[in-house]
């Protein structure tokens, strides 16, 4: 099992304004929830949506599988598109 911990960030108010700690610790939570939002946002902008129609747990698997390697491939080839360098 994986353990995964709810992770929101906090809100100040008026009367109790966020510490200095608060603020870094959203800094943080929020850097992480840009960088999962841009991977949904693109599956759902360029590849037809979030939905897994397959029946079985091994073809949603291999579904997921294939939607990430799609993924990580033209994330890929931005990146040495923008930065040919990295290329070696």
């Amino acid at each position: 099992q994986h353990k995964m911990n709810p992770i929101i960030c906090e809100k100040g108010y008026r009367n109790r304004p966020l510490t200095k700690e608060q603020k870094s610790d959203n800094r943080k939570k929020s850097k992480t929830r840009c960088l999962v939002e841009h991977v949904f946002g693109f599956e759902e902008q360029t590849m037809r949506g979030l939905v897994v129609r397959t029946v079985g747990l091994i073809r949603a698997k291999a579904n997921v599988a294939l939607t990430s390697l799609v993924y990580n491939i033209s994330r890929y080839t931005q990146i040495i598109r923008l930065k040919p360098e990295l290329l070696g």
